[in-house]
């Protein structure tokens, strides 16, 4: 139900609200918002206001939505607009250019300016690929040296102590056996005797007793 004062009639105005929200509104209501006017103005609703228009008429609603209009921070004022260019000035680059750099703060350069720029820049990454370059070859031949000391420890033998020589036995490239001396294989799967062959070099001869 609406709320009704002590008059027969109620208010229509009242009534609008009540339907708005869903609910009816009681006199703590319009105690609240009536406070705000006084307190804090700047946190009125229009609510508020509409509250305040049901039960204390439009003159004391135009005075809350007023003090709350002076509470709130003032609204910033637009930047002027930018004074437009002329035909003339569309049609030099330069000038179109300088424009357009002022706009957004920066000291007005002309087009020789720019390229000077551009030239030293290209100069830079000139100088720089350059010195990738050389870095890069320098690193290529460092690389292929170091494949080519890794290929040649591939081939030296392995070099091991093979002990005694074995009649029948098989030997690789490196072994070093005794035999009459100390021999060196020179050659993979060797099955000659030591001093029988060429896949065999003395290393030590063998001492003869005095």
């Amino acid at each position: 139900m609406p709320i009704t004062m002590e008059h027969d009639h109620s208010y229509p105005a009242l009534e609008m609200l009540d339907k708005k929200h869903g609910r009816v509104h009681t006199v703590a209501d319009w105690q609240r918002a009536s406070s705000k006017v006084f307190v804090s103005p700047a946190d009125l609703t229009d609510d508020d206001i509409a509250l305040i228009r049901a039960f204390d008429g439009e003159k004391r609603a135009a005075d809350a939505s007023q003090r709350r209009q002076k509470a709130l921070p003032p609204t910033p004022t637009p930047a002027p607009l930018e004074k437009q260019q002329t035909a003339r000035d569309l049609s030099d680059p330069d000038l179109e250019l300088k424009a357009l750099l002022s706009r957004h703060g920066q000291e007005p350069v002309s087009l020789a300016m720019l390229d000077g720029t551009i030239d030293a820049l290209q100069e830079g990454l000139r100088d720089a690929f350059q010195k990738h370059q050389d870095a890069r070859r320098k690193l290529e031949a460092r690389v292929a040296g170091l494949e080519a000391e890794i290929a040649a420890l591939k081939q030296r033998p392995d070099f091991h102590d093979a002990g005694p020589y074995r009649e029948g036995a098989t030997y690789s490239k490196g072994a070093f056996v005794t035999r009459r001396g100390y021999w060196l294989c020179l050659t993979d799967k060797t099955l000659t005797a030591p001093g029988t062959s060429s896949a065999w070099r003395l290393v030590v001869k063998e001492s003869k007793p005095k």
